[in-house]
């Protein structure tokens, strides 16, 4: 049974298997010790920055990272604990750092992985043929107080269990992703926000389903709505975060009852020990999406712009391929503009005062003057005649095909039948809870979610489609022109609806003369 925010959010619950591993005692600090051994080394990740993020290595078509703070270290069960139990005596104010830990049960304590029996139970979009074990898996997760990872989004189903401590979870639907200031795709961090959470949150009303306020240009001045859900796990809670959300994660103190599915702080009958003390232990199963896997079809096809032509010509190509997409997708005519100003521009204009779009656009790249030149003086059909040694009707076709097919897969997914075995279910022992969203089950909710899906998607398709054609180091350049055009197609067509409008009035004007 659904509890939260309906069938396309996501979803707090109470369910038996997370109470029994909460009361087991077996993922306590004692047992995690004595499960890895008197020598057992874990590798810990720390940094003076509470807030960690997975960052990708070992591909060389990524820009260029040169802000990761975090390090890791060998360390003992017993020293990774007490530095975990420094952070909750010590609190924020001080240079302490923060400790973080997490990898695959079944490698890093796997004599515990047995009493994690029934783990695969939590499995979600389970696919004919193929047992859990294939598509899923079971992780751990530990941190001290004030440990967090920042807001991101995964692309896999994802049921989380809590079982010692507590962890806050504040999450937003996938249309935030342009607030959200994501890294691009070609950036280690890749999915992750680069904005301040807290200090871009504001208490205001939203209307619609999940509803984002506008973007701002600069990364200091976004304003996030407020999260679809916020609530504090405790033990023996569960919480099932779907494909595409944003999650921000942190190890909080006792929440003593307040937005939580219960009190389980003794579920053992034993008070917590100083050890546990601000410390989180959590479990966790990612498992398939079927988005991601219709997401995966779509992004597998070769692009129509292919490395090695003309420069001018691509680039202008691939405005015109952006444009185009974004059309075909109802995505609006500004979404290339928005995708570069929210991942390229920002991430180079996030620590200046820039209060512009063109401001952003010039930090970005020191030449990129020439690219608006390129633009300026033809307006939008200049992007058509320098592409003119393309065939832009393979790229028109391209765009058409890539939305009909992508729409087509998503929506297959979110409106599939609720019986057929790929249904997403959660088979566990629930009991009824207020969703602290009021949010209930409608079409409207199932609206925003495919048409978030699809915004995500898309980005995604067209950050890829220029590193096909362009490679890392050209993908900013080749979305700064696909902004530029779609700023000019903008402004052409507010002028060319503002003449429209004066030609009608004259004509009304001239019909009703006395």
């Amino acid at each position: 049974r659904r509890l939260g925010l309906g069938p396309y959010g996501p979803v707090l619950f109470e369910c038996a298997l997370a109470r029994d591993w909460a009361v087991s005692g077996k993922w306590s600090p004692t047992s995690l010790r004595a499960a890895r051994g008197p020598n057992g080394i874990m590798q810990v990740k720390r940094s003076k920055n509470r807030f960690f993020m997975y960052v990708e290595s070992g591909r060389n078509d990524l820009i260029a990272d040169d802000s990761n703070d975090v390090e890791l270290i060998a360390m003992s069960p017993a020293d990774f604990f007490k530095a975990c139990s420094r952070q909750q005596r010590v609190g924020r104010a001080t240079d302490e750092a923060y400790h973080y830990y997490t990898g695959k049960v079944v490698d890093e304590f796997p004599r515990l992985a047995p009493f994690a029996k029934g783990w695969e139970t939590l499995v979600v979009d389970r696919l004919p043929g193929l047992s859990a074990d294939r598509l899923a898996y079971l992780s751990i997760w530990l941190g001290g107080h004030g440990s967090a990872t920042q807001a991101h989004y995964d692309v896999m189903n994802n049921n989380y269990i809590q079982v010692v401590g507590y962890k806050r979870f504040r999450l937003w639907p996938p249309a935030c992703h342009h607030l959200m200031r994501v890294y691009p795709d070609a950036h280690p961090r890749s999915r992750k926000a680069r904005v301040d959470i807290d200090g871009a949150i504001k208490a205001q009303p939203t209307t619609g389903p999940w509803a984002s306020a506008p973007p701002s240009p600069r990364i200091q001045s976004v304003q996030l709505p407020p999260p679809a859900l916020d609530v504090v796990l405790q033990p023996g809670d569960a919480l099932f975060v779907p494909a595409f959300w944003f999650h921000h994660v942190e190890v909080v103190d006792s929440p003593r009852g307040q937005g939580a599915v219960g009190d389980f702080k003794h579920l053992a009958g034993d008070k917590v020990s100083a050890e546990e003390e601000g410390l989180s232990v959590s479990l966790n199963v990612f498992s398939h999406s079927l988005l991601t896997s219709a997401a995966g079809e779509i992004l597998s096809r070769p692009p129509p712009i292919l490395p090695g032509e003309d420069m001018e010509g691509r680039t202008a190509a691939y405005a015109h391929l952006a444009a185009r997409l974004s059309d075909e997708l109802g995505l609006g005519s500004d979404f290339p503009h928005e995708l570069f100003r929210a991942r390229y521009a920002a991430l180079n204009a996030s620590s200046s005062d820039n209060d512009s779009f063109d401001d952003e656009r010039k930090s970005a790249h020191e030449d990129g003057s020439d690219i608006e030149k390129s633009f300026d003086s033809g307006g939008v059909g200049t992007a058509k005649a320098k592409a003119s040694c393309f065939d832009l009707s393979r790229v028109d076709t391209w765009a058409v095909t890539i939305a009909r097919d992508l729409q087509g897969n998503l929506a297959k997914c979110v409106y599939r039948d609720e019986d057929s075995p790929n249904s997403q279910e959660i088979t566990v022992n629930t009991r009824e809870i207020e969703p602290q969203d009021k949010c209930s089950a409608n079409p409207s909710q199932a609206v925003a979610h495919l048409e978030g899906v699809t915004s995500v998607v898309a980005a995604h398709l067209l950050e890829l489609v220029a590193l096909r054609s362009f490679g890392p180091l050209g993908i900013s350049r080749a979305l700064e022109a696909a902004a530029l055009f779609a700023e000019k197609r903008t402004k052409a067509g507010a002028e060319k609806l503002k003449g429209s409008q004066v030609g009608q009035g004259a004509q009304f004007a001239e019909g009703h003369k006395p």
